[in-house]
């Protein structure tokens, strides 16, 4: 029997986005299709930012004009190979991604950073693509503390619910 995974977290974005800069603008489809293919994957969920750094591979999930590029590129290998991948944007396109044989990918954020420069800020990621957010990863943010506050308990700040209310108006995914 063949299953059908769906990946609820993948940190491959930034393998695509490093592998882009260094000039290889194919690594989704010639070097992970094969191992989602092997592995069943029909669904996965891309980390396109986030609140930490990988500084081995300069880069700062943090930072806006970052996360933006890391999308960038994601998305310009999901273009190129169309008949392979695509972009799921709305719950319909999830709930009939078992009968596509193409594999579907989710953006998301593991930790909001890159959108505090405000709330017009999600509207360009979502435009972009992007569907889910987590507000922290393990320290705070200007969002709500985070899983590695022990002390604080300060829980979600206005901020924070304002953009949950943003998010709710745009049917995003709350991690």
């Amino acid at each position: 029997m063949q299953y059908k995974v769906f990946n609820g977290h993948s940190d491959y974005a930034f393998k695509v986005y490093h592998e882009q800069r260094m000039g290889n603008t194919s690594d989704l489809k010639d070097n992970y299709l094969p191992l989602m293919k092997k592995g069943g994957v029909q669904v996965e969920v891309f980390q396109v930012g986030g609140d930490f750094a990988i500084p081995h591979a300069g880069i700062d999930g943090r930072d806006t004009l970052t996360c933006l590029q890391i999308l960038e590129s994601n998305l310009a290998q999901i273009r190129a190979n169309p008949d392979e991948f695509y972009l799921i944007t709305d719950g319909d396109q999830l709930s009939t991604a078992k009968d596509d044989p193409r594999r579907g990918i989710i953006f998301s954020m593991e930790g909001a950073s890159a959108l505090a420069q405000g709330p017009q800020m999600l509207s360009v990621f979502y435009e972009l693509g992007l569907r889910s957010v987590a507000l922290t990863h393990n320290p705070k943010n200007v969002f709500a503390d985070g899983c590695a506050e022990l002390e604080s308990n300060g829980g979600l700040s206005n901020v924070g619910r304002n953009l949950i209310k943003k998010m709710n108006e745009l049917n995003m995914m709350l991690d």
